[in-house]
Parts: structure tokens; sequence; C-alpha cells
């Protein structure tokens, strides 16, 4: 059985002032400050929305075509009404549903603007492949999350924090997103059951997603034009779901600079592995250590820059750290002594020898206190 799932799909297509006068006779609809919102096939997962183009839009087609039809659909409410949860586990059960929706496409326009014929008069726009690790207590997800956060990127990889910036009730422990622009992809990673509880979800749904971080990958209209530059809208939508995996692994690799696959202690554990391993070159890495420790907010980037300003000596440092797959990062909450690797808790590989060594070491030495390895 995959895990990995196609949570969002959203498609567009540009149309003229007489299909978008149809289709505001045609639907029943409300608005929504700009946008015509339909949500009369919401059951069935797809959600129809038509507004006025911005200027940006327009310059595609011209300004013939100056008004925007976009649907966004969710696979699963076509296999069960409006469900929360992933029903599609397997290729056939995902291309039953696709060709469901694209019968569906055909009946809710056919008569209102009879030139579109199913899915491949649209443009895909955007894929969201998902991913729900379970079985992660949520104080740990929390502090993976604020970790991500500190972490160093690669070039062109960046965090969104348009959310933070613009919603006053954002937590930063709650969710990370990893965005990059040129390549129209981000990367998130959530707290599944805290985020049913902020969208007021039935309390079967929230009890559900207890204790389960969400990874997603959004791909905008570039990556998934790059990705299936060869097929129509149907087939593009089959060749993602058949290659989740992959995308998604290949776009994690490309992440982080380094420390994907390093472990967690906290800071006791961190600096008593540093002292016994390092001699003459311990003095630094306690100093980059004690430096993120003292400093929550600062950044592993922020953090070489102030201590080393020297791009040899910040790639020295962090090969002693990658010697020994441990993060200069400490985690910050008292009752977490370890964490493994992320690339492992999201399952892109198995548990390692590092993984399990440490998590054996504070297991036994930690005086009692719950540690924790997802396997």
């Amino acid at each position: 059985m995959n895990t990995y799932f196609i949570h969002t799909i959203e498609l567009y297509r540009l149309i003229t002032y007489s299909e978008f006068t149809s289709l505001n006779k045609g639907l029943r609809r409300f608005k929504n400050d700009n946008e015509y919102r339909c949500l009369e096939h919401e059951k069935d997962g797809i959600t129809v929305l038509f507004r006025k183009c911005t200027d940006n839009e327009k310059k595609k087609k011209g300004n013939k075509y100056g008004y925007k039809l976009i649907i966004i659909f969710n696979p699963s409410r076509l296999i069960e009404n409006n469900t929360y949860i992933n029903r599609i586990r397997n290729t056939n059960a995902f291309v039953s549903s696709i060709t469901l929706f694209n019968e569906k496409i055909k009946w809710i326009f056919e008569k209102i603007i009879p030139d579109i014929h199913g899915l491949n008069y649209f443009t895909l726009s955007r894929i969201d492949i998902t991913k729900d690790i379970s079985g992660i207590p949520e104080n740990v997800i929390q502090e993976y999350i604020k970790t991500i956060r500190r972490f160093s990127f690669n070039y062109g990889y960046d965090l969104n924090t348009q959310l933070e910036e613009n919603c006053p009730t954002f937590k930063p422990e709650n969710s990370v997103n990893i965005i990059n622009k040129s390549r129209g992809i981000e990367f998130v990673l959530y707290n599944k059951h805290q985020a049913t509880i902020d969208q007021k979800y039935p309390d079967e749904i929230q009890n559900y997603y207890t204790d389960t971080l969400r990874m997603e990958l959004r791909c905008g209209r570039k990556f998934i034009k790059k990705n299936s530059k060869d097929f129509d809208v149907f087939n593009s939508l089959i060749y993602f779901y058949i290659n989740m995996e992959s995308i998604v692994k290949d776009t994690f690799y490309r992440l982080f600079s380094h420390g994907y696959g390093s472990c967690f202690l906290s800071h006791y554990w961190l600096e008593e592995e540093i002292k016994k391993k390092f001699n003459s070159k311990k003095k630094k890495m306690l100093k980059l250590v004690n430096c993120l420790h003292r400093h929550p907010d600062k950044s592993l980037n922020n953090a070489l820059s102030q201590l080393f300003p020297s791009k040899k000596s910040q790639a020295t440092i962090m090969n002693y750290f990658s010697k020994i797959q441990l993060s200069p990062i400490a985690i910050q909450t008292t009752d977490i002594p370890y964490m493994q690797s992320i690339e492992s808790l999201l399952e892109f590989q198995n548990p390692s020898t590092n993984d399990i060594k440490y998590f054996d070491m504070v297991r036994f030495r930690s005086r009692g206190k719950d540690v924790f390895l997802h396997d």
C-alpha cells in the first residue's frame, strides 16, 4: 500500500466575458471578495471559482480572455463524499477517481460552456503530494518543526514566512514551509492534529489525526509543466501519482545544505558526546552549540557567520559534526533528550546505525525519560 497520496488538484482556464456571464447565470454561487465561488459539488471534492484576471494573467492570452475559471479538486471525495481522510490507496482507485472527475467536468459545464469537454481543456496549476506520518508525539512534532526552521537551506530555497507575517494567531512550532519560487514548489511539514483543531473539524477527525505529522509537496504550474511537458492533463495526473514518492524524495534531498541525516541530542548529551569524541576541536564545536542553545531563534547560518566568518572555517566545523552524525542544534524542550534524523523520521530511509546507537545510549542513561524512535 502506498502511503503517499494526492490531496489537492487545481486547474484553470482563461475565459471570455460571455463565458464569465454564462457561469454567473448557470451556477449557484456566492461572491467572496473579488471572486465567485460555487460549492454545489463540494461533497464530491469539487470547488468551482471564477473571477476577473489580474493584469499579468491577461498578458498570456490578451484582453479577449479577461476572466479566469479555476477548479479545485480532492480525489478522495469522489470515492467517499465529504471525507476528510485519504481514500485512495492504489493507482487503480486514483485512475477511477480522475475518470469520474473528467465526466463530472463535462456534466457541470456542458450547458454553460459547451467548449469544455473534460480535464484536457484546462491547465494544471497545482498538485499537492501528501504523506501522513502517524504515531509521532505532538511535542516531538513541534520540536522538529522549530529545529527545521533553523536549518541551512541550499541556494534557491527559503522559509516562506507569509503565513506568520499575515496571521496573528500563527504558531511557528506547528508548521514549517520551505519555498523555491524558481522551481515552483513548496515543501511543508505541519502538525495535522493541530490543523484540524484550528479548522474546527469534527471531533472524530481531530482524534483520527492525533500524533500525525503531515508532509506536503505543493507543486506549482512551473514544476508540473517541467515534469510532465509531453502529457495532457489526464496523463500528467497519472504520471505524478505513479511517481509521488520519487518526486518528494528528490525535492527533500535538495532542500538542506547539511544535517538531514544527523541526530539531535539535548544540550547536556550533545556537550558530553563532543567532549568524549574530540580534543583540540571541541572548543569551537561547543562554541557553536552554546551559541545556538542560548539563542533559540538564531538560525544555523547566522550562528556560523557570526562565530566563523571564513567559509572554510564554517565548512570545517560542520564536517566535524557530520563525522559523528550529530546536529549542532540542541533540542530545546527539556523533556526530549533525543531525536532521530529527519531523513529517517520522514521514512526516506530506515533508521541508520547512528540513529539507533544514539537512541540506545540516551535511553539507557537518561534516568527513566521517555525516548522516542520512529521505525
